[in-house]
């Protein structure tokens, strides 16, 4: 029962999530719910989203 419980954390962080460790607050602690279990499951196996890429060239090229 505790890999059950785990699941949305170990898929999070062997996925590489930036917030793995929000995945896994909300699943120790609201987890027990059925709901937070899901939405922990959902932001687990939800898309990466990228915040923005900066391009940087040296000064005169």
């Amino acid at each position: 029962m505790t890999c059950g419980y785990l699941l949305p954390w170990a898929i999070a962080t062997t996925r590489g999530k930036s917030n793995a460790e929000v995945i896994g607050a909300i699943n120790f602690f609201a987890g027990w719910t059925v709901i937070g279990w899901f939405v922990a499951l959902g932001m687990a196996v939800g898309s990466h989203r990228v915040a923005g890429v900066r391009v940087w060239s040296p000064p005169g090229t």
